[in-house]
């Protein structure tokens, strides 16, 4: 049974990593193993019921897109509205067939601390080479959205269910390589994110509760949810207020070189 501290930690780490560069299952695979000393299997169903805080942060925080979406859906929206449930669909059925069999397999997986440690700093080296190749790509925005841009991200979306790769850092770098502004493909990586993550919370749930592995208590999951909504929220604002200020590559190689540093502690 895990205690209410643990769950405080548990919400810190997932809505601090959950919104940058950051793989936010290994960061809490880490600490769970490492700290708490969880299995694998039981650490990575944890780390994937602790998204239920980035679905409660990111619904708030982009509460007026998904109702645009919403009355785009009833007939009532613009243009643009319809243009985002569009690639929201695609993307959602693109992320539920390359994700599922992910999370069923690497649940009876195992993987080291080192090594997914090493495949954050990999992909924190990606983002950063497409952030600074997008000087040449140009910009783009949500108003010119495809199929092919949701295929794209969908399936970036499904294959970060393997442990150390990060969904934001996945799909951002997609859109970063489409041509999307910077502070565009955050919005955008969130606002498909946000969905995608309240699937791998009802698949996480459906997996952990009948077998009781971690002695699941309401209190303690809500009070997990809440504390990483709330030091998400602010992350998300911080982030995307950043976007217009920094680029995307600076903070991806200040994370790599951490990322790096910190295999030093495994």
């Amino acid at each position: 049974m895990l205690s209410v501290i643990h769950w405080i930690v548990l919400g810190v780490i997932q809505g601090v990593t959950e919104w940058i560069p950051l793989s936010s299952k290994t960061a809490i695979l880490i600490y769970a193993i490492r700290v708490m000393g969880f299995d694998f299997s039981t650490a990575y169903l944890l780390a994937l019921l602790m998204q239920g805080s980035t679905a409660l942060a990111g619904l708030t925080y982009l509460k007026k897109d998904y109702a645009a979406s919403a009355n785009a859906i009833l007939g009532r929206g613009t243009r643009a509205g319809a243009s985002k449930v569009m690639f929201l669909l695609v993307s959602l059925v693109a992320t539920a067939a390359i994700g599922i069999p992910i999370m069923l397999f690497v649940g009876e997986a195992a993987v080291d601390s080192a090594s997914l440690i090493l495949l954050m700093a990999l992909a924190f080296l990606a983002v950063a080479y497409v952030d600074m190749l997008q000087r040449r790509l140009g910009s783009r925005d949500a108003s010119g959205l495809t199929t092919a841009d949701a295929l794209v991200v969908g399936a970036l979306q499904g294959i970060s269910a393997l442990p150390g790769v990060s969904r934001s850092g996945a799909t951002t770098l997609g859109l970063l390589s489409m041509s999307f502004r910077t502070d565009e493909a955050l919005r955008l990586s969130f606002f498909t994110g946000v969905i995608a993550t309240i699937g791998s919370t009802v698949v996480s749930l459906w997996a952990t509760v009948p077998d009781a592995q971690l002695g699941v208590q309401l209190e303690g999951v809500l009070i997990g949810w809440a504390t990483g909504a709330v030091v998400g929220l602010l992350c998300i604002r911080a982030l995307i207020g950043l976007s217009t200020k920094f680029r995307v590559w600076q903070l991806s190689l200040a994370m790599a070189a951490l990322a790096l540093t910190s295999l030093l502690l495994v």
